[in-house]
């Protein structure tokens, strides 16, 4: 409830009780009364039990020791106060990065259908990915390099990992929403697997909270390195595709299979190792809901999702590359 300032009146003493303010009157007053305050106010805080939990405003020599991971005064909001301006820069990437690569897009559909002579004999879905794939390889070499620079080379997420916000992932966050967006309304046009539109709602979810709560961007900056495994794929969808019945080079499915043992089957578990080597899991958790929930949900998918089709181009890899060779017939004179 509110408190109601007890005035005692002159000349008693201006004793403080617990708990209530006390508003002291000078005796006199000066002759230019707007030159000083009429009456001094001291808040006189409640003491507090040892151990109540409450959290006690830093002194100015601890200050500047405080490690940057336990701000427990930041849990509270979801949204980080200036996420306007957060959205705002959001919107300045992706918008442009859609448009770039629907833009390219279209150039690359018109060239390939001027010019590639079985064009019309490929089905619907192949021929908006002939133009497809190379926007979204370009898409994984900038997500992927610069993900790697964040958090290899320039060490971003050295000592935390949960409230650190790097500048370059503001890009990196924008260009995957936009590109989101662009391969979603290619999708529209073909006949995807359902996982996949999980697979581009998750991202595209999850590139723009992240940018508006500014909080936890270690974990989507990481899983933006798998990002560099598409280009390998592509390159097998286009020797299927223009050569078609020919068997896909070795070297190929070899680095699409080792691509995807590094880069994304251990993913989630080396974002897990890094929370735990930094001594923050339980710092992610006191997080809001709504951030723990979220970032938990796209990890554990897409983790799910990286070692499902890791299995499966093991086993493609295994019965098709490593077990044919062993049955091949030796060669006689």
């Amino acid at each position: 409830g509110s408190r109601r300032a007890t005035l005692p009146s002159p000349p008693a003493s201006c004793s403080p009780s617990p708990g209530h303010a006390t508003v002291c009157l000078p005796t006199s007053f000066p002759f230019d009364t707007m030159s000083q305050p009429r009456a001094s106010i001291r808040r006189i805080p409640k003491k507090r039990p040892a151990g109540s939990g409450e959290p006690s405003a830093p002194s100015s020599s601890s200050s500047s020791s405080a490690p940057a991971v336990t701000r427990s005064d930041e849990r509270v909001a979801l949204l980080d106060p200036n996420w306007r301006s957060h959205l705002s820069e959001l919107l300045g990437v992706s918008i442009p990065s859609m448009l770039s690569f629907g833009t390219l897009h279209i150039i690359l559909h018109l060239l390939w259908k001027r010019y590639y002579k079985n064009f019309d004999g490929l089905k619907p879905d192949s021929r908006i990915n002939l133009a497809e794939k190379v926007p979204s390889s370009i898409h994984g070499l900038i997500l992927g390099l610069l993900s790697i620079k964040m958090v290899f080379f320039d060490k971003a997420y050295e000592t935390d990992a949960v409230y650190t916000f790097p500048p370059l992932s503001k890009f990196v966050l924008g260009v995957a929403a936009g590109y989101e967006v662009y391969d979603m309304i290619t999708m529209l046009f073909q006949k995807p697997s359902p996982v996949m539109y999980v697979h581009h709602i998750l991202v595209l979810t999850g590139s723009v909270l992240e940018c508006l709560i500014q909080k936890a961007s270690f974990l989507p900056v990481t899983f933006a390195i798998t990002e560099l495994t598409v280009p390998i794929t592509n390159a097998i969808w286009y020797w299927k595709t223009l050569k078609p019945g020919s068997r896909v080079p070795h070297i190929l499915v070899l680095a699409q299979l080792l691509s995807f043992i590094f880069l994304r089957l251990f993913t989630g578990p080396f974002a897990a190792w890094k929370l735990m080597k930094l001594n923050q899991v339980g710092e992610f958790f006191r997080q809001h809901p709504v951030v723990v929930i979220a970032c938990s949900t796209n990890v554990f998918l897409l983790s799910l999702m990286n070692i499902w089709w890791t299995t499966i181009l093991s086993k493609v890899y295994i019965s098709q590359y490593l077990l044919k060779r062993r049955r091949l017939p030796a060669k006689t004179n």
